[in-house]
């Protein structure tokens, strides 16, 4: 036991590191994004949007949206420079309660790891195509980009905007699909405790993502238009799949299913980058159990934090039955609820906090028609869905219940099993709190304990 004490001891200060630049900022939010979505979504939003016109409405939109969000993320993530992402802002602007429901109870036990599910189900939808003889997969966006100089069918944007689309909350539900696609412009605010230079990193580097994976994908989506039909589009789950076909053939279809396989994958990465931040900021604050607020002392990573989002999208992929579209669709309300408190919260530290000196300050305008635009998500498609949105307050209102019963009263069994459970953890993943760490101290830091007592020994034995 000593020895782990003295691992600590080699490992130095155990705290988050600035090590992230802008190119890996960069190219963490590019990653985030363009992972399922692109994969997924073009198949809902033409069922909702109900033309190809406007299908490409949407996805326009849904970039200059991500845009927006990517400015007002930008101001909160420097005004507030601690890792947590939408926890923190919540919890800076109204306090422990609506930060534990919305942003931990919310966004890290159900966005996070459902993100990772509908990724995981991606993967998975993709990967075992090449082992059927009827369908195979798609190429990565690069392949798709060279596909539209090369193949270009103007007849399937003949009569774009026809048919127009049924509703008002068809259109919401069109944008939850093309948004899900855009999933990921705020991971680096999770971690931007280990971004160098913050101030211009983290605006910079959202701002680049986002342009860049906005443009990306209006090509994407043209080229998928180009090659498809309306019914050929809408047929497949994994819309990328027909259109491999029809551009690579079937006989070298499967080397698309790579490609897609390894956006997946490096979307999942980001998004577990971002949701293991939020676990560590929340129990940080005393309001996740401890263990989850540790560091592994190799590597200063929250490793357990990581495991348990690793566990809880496993758990909603068994859940969610292998339905996309369901996941989608539940998660989309409980997102934009979290999104629109979070820009309330900007728009309110700015009134509260006004002669306070901020990094830089965009146009009100810029975050009103954000919130607006996420509002409108949140209320709109109650008419078409109502069913999955009412479960999703529901799982809001629980999350109250869970603050009042584990967070404000703690009974003492409950904080006796978070004390052996942090001790077991740490030993597991050789993991400690930072020095900073609210809850460093030596009754649970069992390296710290460690250490002193044998600091304690070797005074005694000095004697």
């Amino acid at each position: 036991m000593a020895l782990l004490a003295e691992k600590k001891k080699d490992y130095g200060t155990i705290a988050l590191r600035r090590q992230i630049g802008l190119w890996q900022a960069s190219s963490y939010v590019v990653g985030s994004i363009i992972g399922s979505g692109i994969f997924i979504s073009p198949a809902g939003v033409l069922r909702q949007a109900g033309s190809v016109g406007w299908a490409l409405v949407v996805w326009a939109l849904c970039g200059v949206f991500a845009m927006l969000g990517a400015l007002t993320y930008a101001e909160l993530g420097t005004a507030i420079p601690k890792s947590g992402g939408d926890y923190a802002y919540c919890r800076k602007a109204f306090g422990n309660f609506p930060a534990f429901v919305l942003a931990l109870w919310c966004k890290m036990l159900l966005l996070g790891p459902g993100g990772i599910a509908i990724m995981a189900l991606t993967f998975a939808e993709y990967a075992t195509q090449p082992f059927y003889a009827e369908g195979n997969a798609p190429p990565g966006a690069l392949k798709q980009l060279i596909a539209v100089l090369v193949i270009w069918h103007t007849e399937n944007f003949e009569n774009a905007f026809q048919p127009k689309p049924e509703s008002v909350s068809s259109m919401a539900l069109a944008f939850y699909s093309g948004l899900w696609a855009f999933t990921g412009w705020d991971a680096v605010n999770y971690g931007v405790e280990e971004v160098k230079n913050p101030t211009r990193t983290l605006p910079l580097s959202l701002l680049l993502g986002v342009g860049f994976s906005t443009v990306v994908y209006l090509m994407t989506n043209v080229a998928y238009h180009a090659v498809l039909t309306t019914d050929q589009l809408l047929s497949n789950t994994a819309v990328a799949e027909a259109f491999a076909e029809e551009t690579l053939g079937k006989q070298w279809s499967w080397i698309a299913s790579v490609f897609v396989a390894i956006s997946v994958v490096g979307s999942i990465n980001g998004n577990l980058f971002a949701s293991s931040r939020g676990f560590f900021a929340g129990s940080r604050e005393h309001q996740f159990p401890s263990f989850l607020a540790t560091l592994s002392i190799h590597r200063y990573t929250p490793q357990p934090a990581l495991m348990a989002n690793g566990l809880l999208g496993s758990l909603l992929v068994a859940i969610g039955e292998g339905n996309v579209y369901a996941l989608l669709n539940f998660t989309g309300f409980v997102q934009w609820t979290v999104v629109c408190v979070s820009v309330t919260a900007l728009l309110y530290m700015r009134w509260r906090d006004r002669s306070e000196d901020w990094p830089f300050r965009f146009p009100l305008i810029v975050h009103v028609a954000f919130m607006l635009s996420s509002l409108f998500l949140v209320v709109v498609p109650f008419w078409e869905q109502p069913v999955e949105n009412l479960i999703g307050v529901g799982f809001i209102a629980v999350g109250a219940l869970v603050y009042f019963v584990f967070i404000s009263w703690q009974p003492s069994v409950l904080v006796k099993i978070d004390d052996g459970l942090t001790v077991f953890f740490q030993l597991l993943f050789e993991a400690s709190f930072t020095e900073e760490s609210a809850k460093a101290d030596v009754k649970r830091d069992v390296f710290q304990r460690l250490t002193h007592e044998t600091e304690v020994q070797n005074q005694v034995i000095s004697k």
